[in-house]
């Protein structure tokens, strides 16, 4: 799973530590097999809002530039 790679190699143990972005809807099913602490879809790559929707996700962007204040208010 490309998840749980990214993290073993970012010494990542807690997979409520990740935020997944991604484009197709095989990105939103590894952030939820991954159970990752929020996953975000991309308009803005590859499929639809109407290919993506089916998925889950915990938000639709369509501005790369959105990342930053999702980022913030997790943090936060």
């Amino acid at each position: 799973d490309m998840i749980q790679l990214a993290m073993k190699k970012c010494l990542i143990e807690d997979s409520k530590q990740v935020i997944n972005l991604g484009d197709t809807p095989s990105d939103l099913q590894s952030a939820e097999a991954a159970n990752v602490l929020y996953s975000v879809g991309s308009l803005y790559g590859t499929h639809s809002e109407e290919e993506l929707k089916s998925y889950k996700y915990d938000q639709l962007i369509s501005n790369p530039i959105e990342m930053i204040e999702i980022i913030k208010r997790l943090n936060g």
